[in-house]
């Protein structure tokens, strides 16, 4: 009887120190697919803010030619609003 009560005591152990270790396992997986997400998503925001600050760059760079543009209309007597801010 007691060999087979530290049968079932050994198996308990077992069961236990097993589970822990796919809890372990677990949140080491989960860690790992939040920090890939992470970065993922860091260096999207960081390609972005780089494809932004080049198009308000050209954004810069017409909203001097338009301006450039009426002006040269105007001087020439054709009935031209300003354009339209870009709210740059």
């Amino acid at each position: 009887m007691l060999v087979a009560g530290s049968s079932v005591l050994s198996a308990m152990v077992t069961t236990l120190a097993n589970r822990k270790s796919i809890d372990a396992n677990t949140t080491k997986t989960k860690a790992d697919a939040a920090k890939t997400l992470s970065d993922t998503a860091i260096a999207q925001s960081q390609q972005m803010a780089g494809q932004i600050g080049e198009l308000r760059q050209a954004l810069r760079a017409h909203r001097e030619w338009d301006k450039k543009m009426v002006l040269k209309a105007q001087q020439a007597g054709l009935d031209f609003d300003e354009p339209p801010e870009l709210w740059l």
